[in-house]
């Protein structure tokens, strides 16, 4: 339990340091990628999601450089695009982060920080994201909290600017 705790508190060190943050889930994963999307642009955050065909990912990763980092999430296999974007952001010093299952270990290029936990005791089970679901909030949360009175002024203006937009 303090492994994960640490690991988290790096992690949510780690994005809110960065100059911008790149975010990649694929398959279900895309869920995740979006809850974090969303909930670090509330923060103020500058935020890219890496998504559609290679073609697409690769215009949005060649703006990435040094100070970014690039959140990965990762389950039962390293997703299709995974070990390009990876290379590219050790290649141009992103940081990187992985969140996810048991596979985590065999990614490469290993990230730089990997959170992974088991879905399931057995392999062959249904998977939820129950568990991933669980880090990526705890760490958004110790996000927050890092910076809280900034964070709680960007959600107030962005509280005020929805209101004008209604």
């Amino acid at each position: 339990r303090e492994w994960l705790e640490q690991h988290i508190q790096q992690a949510a060190a780690t994005l809110m340091a960065a100059r911008r943050i790149y975010i990649y889930g694929h398959g279900n994963a895309e869920v995740l990628a979006l809850l974090a999307e969303k909930r670090f642009r509330r923060y103020g955050c500058d935020v890219h999601t890496l998504e559609g065909d290679a073609r697409d990912m690769a215009e949005t990763a060649l703006a990435m450089a040094k100070g970014d980092v690039l959140l990965c999430f990762a389950f039962r296999r390293a997703p299709r695009h995974y070990a390009a974007l990876a290379d590219h952001a050790r290649r141009i010093g992103v940081e990187t982060i992985a969140i996810s299952g048991l596979s985590g270990r065999l990614l490469s290029p290993a990230p730089d920080q990997l959170i992974s936990a088991p879905r399931s005791e057995d392999a062959a089970a249904f998977q939820t994201l129950t568990v991933p679901m669980a880090i990526t909030n705890a760490i958004i949360i110790a996000a927050g909290a890092l910076d809280e009175h900034t964070a709680l002024q960007t959600l107030e203006a962005l509280g005020h600017l929805i209101k004008r937009f209604e």
